[in-house]
């Protein structure tokens, strides 16, 4: 367990630090290897019976020898201390509590990890930092899974450098006021196929480090993400766009996210944890392979995604939706006046050709030349609904159709101002 409560590398370094390490081997054989084991090693809790305190615990591990049982009383306060933390977290926790694991648990985790994997260094762009670790972790302890974006999937170096404290105020159980720091961290990069692929090992290594899931079923999705991205186009569809493969990612999370309802945590005589398990066959799900599915249809050419473009950097990229923003508002712009000089007409042309044909300007040349009657001026020539109006009923009537019907110039309806 990464908790600190069950954690047997931080039962150990804290024996170092009070310098009674000789004594871990004395405790390990009656069974107190961890701060929640040791807790529960007398009867009495601390500052209760002192002749039971030294029965159980004092005798066993000391003998004759007290020169260190001022050490060990600690060391049983810290840990009944600890665990009485535990159990009121479990109890009484927040549900967005993210649990982060002890510092020499992570450590020695990520030690035997990098062992492990032999040739892949943990350093710079491998090296998961603490609060991807931190969500993994939470994930098994308390749950519920809960997607990890892959902007969140961010590096130890990043974390070092990308940290900012935002101050601000929150209201506790009570009802007061209180002032808190929420620490924002700099986002993963992305800019490129191969900075979202390290983001993706980095989630397989903090997800290991955590117990929430070996580096090696992780690893296999990955790569089937990898391999559908890059994967050539087929004749008549489109190629494997970055949207897919986050649609694709997110279904095989809430697939895993319904196996997981009773707890992410391995069961008794179980080898991996129920969310690997359930990793391993959300990898295989019908909605989830088919959303790696190439589209029918022509591929348009290549995506302005940074994860389909990994030659361009951040400020081409930014610079291109600029400039693609600004061409999306000229046109919009343009159509915009098109449909006002519609609406409003050109003069006497707009009544004579509602159609927006050329009529030219000189005598002549078409058949609504000169200007609009004084009757007419400020007035609509076309209905709400764009249709063009008869002029001519509006002026002194027309025989071509009743009023509320249509002769060839158009509505015999009356005229609305603008």
């Amino acid at each position: 367990m990464a908790a600190t409560v069950d954690s047997a590398a931080a039962f150990a370094q804290k024996l170092t630090d009070l310098d009674i390490g000789h004594l871990k081997q004395k405790l390990a054989d009656k069974g107190w290897t961890t701060f929640g084991d040791f807790a529960f090693a007398c009867s009495s809790p601390p500052g209760g019976d002192n002749e039971l305190f030294e029965k159980q615990v004092v005798v066993p591990i000391l003998g004759q020898d007290r020169t260190a049982e001022a050490k060990l009383r600690r060391l049983f306060t810290i840990s009944y201390a600890i665990a009485a933390q535990d159990i009121e977290r479990y109890t009484q926790g927040k549900p967005d509590e993210v649990l982060r694991m002890n510092e020499p648990e992570r450590e020695s985790r990520h030690e035997k990890l990098a062992s492990r994997l032999g040739g892949l260094k943990l350093v710079g762009d491998n090296d998961p930092s603490t609060t991807l670790i931190d969500l993994c972790s939470s994930i098994l302890l308390k749950g519920p899974v809960r997607y990890i974006q892959w902007n969140q999937c961010t590096a130890r170096d990043d974390e070092a450098t990308g940290v900012k404290e935002v101050p601000g105020v929150k209201v506790d159980e009570k009802g007061y006021f209180m002032a808190t720091t929420t620490v924002e961290h700099k986002p993963a990069d992305l800019d490129s196929d191969l900075r979202v692929c390290q983001a993706w090992r980095r989630l397989a290594l903090a997800a290991d480090i955590a117990g929430l899931c070996s580096y090696e079923s992780f690893h296999k999705w990955h790569e089937i993400l990898r391999e559908a991205l890059l994967a050539p186009t087929e004749e008549g569809c489109r190629r494997i766009t970055p949207g897919q493969l986050k649609i694709a990612d997110q279904k095989l999370w809430k697939f895993i996210a319904r196996e997981c309802r009773s707890g992410a945590k391995k069961q008794p005589g179980a080898v991996v944890t129920i969310f690997e398990r359930a990793l391993l066959q959300a990898i295989d799900d019908h909605d989830v392979r088919h959303a790696l599915a190439p589209r029918i249809g022509r591929d348009e050419g290549a995506s302005s995604s940074p994860l389909a473009n990994p030659s361009h950097s951040g400020t081409q990229i930014k610079e291109e939706k600029e400039k693609d923003l600004k061409r999306r508002l000229q046109n919009a712009e343009n159509t915009i006046n098109q449909l006002k000089k519609k609406q409003r007409g050109d003069g006497w042309n707009a009544w004579a050709n509602p159609k927006g044909g050329d009529t030219g300007k000189g005598k002549g040349k078409g058949r609504g030349g000169g200007p609009v009657p004084a009757r007419l001026r400020g007035l609509k020539c076309t209905t709400d609904s764009g249709e063009p109006l008869c002029f001519a009923f509006n002026l002194d009537g027309c025989p071509n159709a009743p009023e509320g019907g249509r002769c060839p110039r158009g509505w015999h309806l009356k005229a609305k101002p603008y």
